[in-house]
């Protein structure tokens, strides 16, 4: 088991929202996750993956 904290995120696709909207969505939850990491259970100094699928 490798300690992470996952976080499945939707956000807003073309056609119906114009670029960047789903890059402005992803950085935001980054600037979440990294605000309230500490309360999903990651320590202080964990760094934060992003992956898109």
């Amino acid at each position: 088991m490798v300690p992470c904290i996952l976080v499945d995120v939707e956000y807003r696709r073309s056609p119906e929202h114009k670029f960047p909207a789903s890059n402005e969505d992803a950085k935001s939850v980054v600037a979440w996750v990294a605000a309230n990491k500490a309360s999903l259970g990651g320590a202080s100094s964990s760094k934060i993956g992003v992956s898109r699928r």
